[in-house]
């Protein structure tokens, strides 16, 4: 029998954490928007950056709030551009940010972040409750089988061989004319 200290189970709860299934995550993927599935393929989001720095709050704790959309993964309006365009609708993902603004006699000295966290606006970010986390692998895996899924491997295979002889016959010709340019450039003595 094995004795853990409370340490080491906290450690071992913390470690065993529910993944989805890969049918849940095919589930997902197929109804989720492409620039969802994109953020969370990458695993990470594309928040607005620190220029132009904007507070929307001030915490009874003195800190300062920073509300930084994802860019990536907003919702697309009817009238929005296909994706991968730029979407221009509300925000799915808000990483919400905690700055300490350290001043001395009404001067801004340093700014510094001290805490920060992702709130989902839009539930359907998310997978369904009760069904594990999501990895991005999972969902890279999951977008690629949907992509190819009901294709001829053999079709592939000679895709892959056309465009194998096309980049070949490509660099075939850049070098003949790198060899021509070269002959050309060398002054003739006469």
């Amino acid at each position: 029998m094995v004795i853990k200290s409370i340490q080491g189970e906290q450690q071992a709860a913390r470690g065993q954490a529910m993944w989805a299934t890969d049918a849940a995550v095919d589930e997902w993927t197929e109804h989720a928007p492409p620039e969802v599935v994109a953020c969370r393929e990458r695993g990470r989001h594309l928040y607005a950056p620190t220029r132009g720095l904007q507070f929307s709050a001030i915490t009874p704790e003195g800190w300062y709030v920073r509300r930084a959309p994802c860019e990536a993964c907003r919702i697309r309006l009817d009238d929005d551009e296909p994706w991968p365009a730029p979407a221009t609708g509300m925000p799915r993902v808000v990483r919400v940010e905690l700055w300490d603004v350290k001043h001395h006699r009404d001067k801004i000295t340093r700014c510094v972040l001290v805490d920060a966290k992702p709130e989902y606006l839009d539930r359907t970010y998310l997978g369904t409750r009760g069904q594990g986390r999501m990895k991005p692998r999972q969902i890279r895996a999951s977008s690629a089988t949907a992509e190819l899924s009901g294709g001829s491997v053999t079709a592939l295979r000679k895709t892959i061989k056309e465009t194998e002889r096309a980049a070949e016959l490509e660099r075939r010709n850049r070098i003949a004319a790198l060899e021509v340019a070269q002959l050309r450039a060398v002054p003739e003595t006469g």
